[in-house]
C-alpha cells in the first residue's frame, strides 16, 4: 500500500530527520558548556572554584566578560599563565553529560584563541572514577594532536593554511568528528578570523580498538566530566555532539508524529 502524505506530514518528517524511502537520518544532540553559568571576574585556582573548575597545580583560570576574541561570545575562561595547568569540571546541575556506549559517532569541538607561544592546549572528556582523558587540540607550540586513554601522545603537525598556528594569536575552532564505530576520526581547524573554512589536519585517523593502542578512546559511557589542560590561551563553547543510532533516531521522529493533530471526519 503506497503511503500518502499531506504538507503537514511532509514537514513533521522532516523535522523528525526522516524521508520516506530513505529511512532515518542521524539526528544530532549538542551539548554546549560556554561558561555562561559562571560568574565573570571570578577565578579557578588553589583557592577558589568558578561553576565547579577547579585545579590543583598553580595556575589560575578567569572567567571574562569583555575582550571577547572572534567567533567567541559571550562570558569565556582565559588561562594566562605561561605553564600549563589542568583544570576539571564534573556534571552537575548546570552542565551535565552522559554518551551511550552504542553510539555510533560523536563531534567534540571547542574554540581557543592561541599562538605558537602558548604551549599545550587541550580539552579533554574525562571519566571522574579513574581520572582517564581522553583530549585533543594543541599539541605544544606548533602542533595539533591529541593524547588517548591510555596516555599515548599523537602529534599531527601544524595546518598548513587555515589552521596554521603562527606566532601572532588567533581564533580557532577545532574540531574532532569520531567514527566509533570504526575507530576512527578527522581532526579540523578553522581560523575564525579569516572564516575561510576548517583544514583538515588529519582524516580517517585511528583511535585504537585497545588500551594497548595508540590514541585508544575506550568505552565513552563512562566519561562524565570535563578537562582543560592549557596555559596563556582563552576557551570557549567546548560542544558535545553525540550522533543516536538511526534507530533511535527513527523512533524519535515517529514519537512526535504521534502529537499531530488529527483530522476529524465530518
Amino acid at each position: 500500500m503506497q503511503m500518502r502524505t499531506t504538507p503537514r506530514l511532509t514537514t513533521a518528517l522532516a523535522a523528525a530527520g526522516l524521508t520516506l524511502g530513505l529511512g532515518a537520518q542521524a539526528a544530532h544532540a549538542a551539548l554546549v558548556y560556554d561558561f555562561s553559568t559562571a560568574t565573570a571576574g571570578e577565578t579557578a585556582d588553589d583557592s577558589n572554584t568558578v561553576d565547579g573548575w577547579t585545579t590543583t597545580g598553580n595556575r589560575t583560570l578567569t572567567v571574562q566578560d569583555s575582550g571577547q576574541p572572534t567567533g567567541f561570545s559571550g562570558n569565556f575562561g582565559e588561562i594566562d599563565d605561561g605553564t600549563s595547568g589542568t583544570f576539571t569540571r564534573d556534571n552537575d546541575a548546570n552542565f551535565s553529560y552522559s554518551i551511550p556506549s552504542d553510539a555510533p559517532a560523536l563531534t567534540l569541538s571547542f574554540k581557543l584563541e592561541s599562538s605558537s607561544g602558548s604551549g599545550l592546549n587541550w580539552i579533554g572528556l574525562r571519566d571522574s572514577d579513574t581520572n582517564e582523558v581522553w583530549r585533543f587540540g594543541q599539541r605544544d607550540g606548533n602542533n595539533w594532536g591529541y593524547r588517548g586513554r591510555d596516555d599515548t601522545v599523537v602529534e599531527l603537525g601544524n595546518g598548513t593554511g587555515d589552521g596554521e598556528i603562527t606566532s601572532s594569536r588567533k581564533s580557532f575552532e577545532t574540531t574532532v568528528n569520531l567514527d566509533l564505530e570504526n575507530d576512527t576520526f578527522d581532526f579540523l581547524v578553522d581560523n575564525l578570523d579569516t572564516a575561510a573554512g576548517p583544514e583538515t589536519i588529519g582524516s580517517d585517523r585511528s583511535l585504537g580498538a585497545t588500551s594497548s593502542d595508540t590514541g585508544h578512546l575506550g568505552d565513552v559511557s563512562t566519561f562524565d566530566s570535563l578537562l582543560i589542560r592549557g596555559a596563556d590561551a582563552s576557551y570557549d563553547d567546548i560542544t558535545i555532539n553525540v550522533i543516536p543510532e538511526p534507530a533511535s533516531a527513527a523512533l524519535l521522529g515517529l514519537g512526535g508524529l504521534m502529537l499531530l493533530p488529527r483530522r476529524r471526519r465530518a
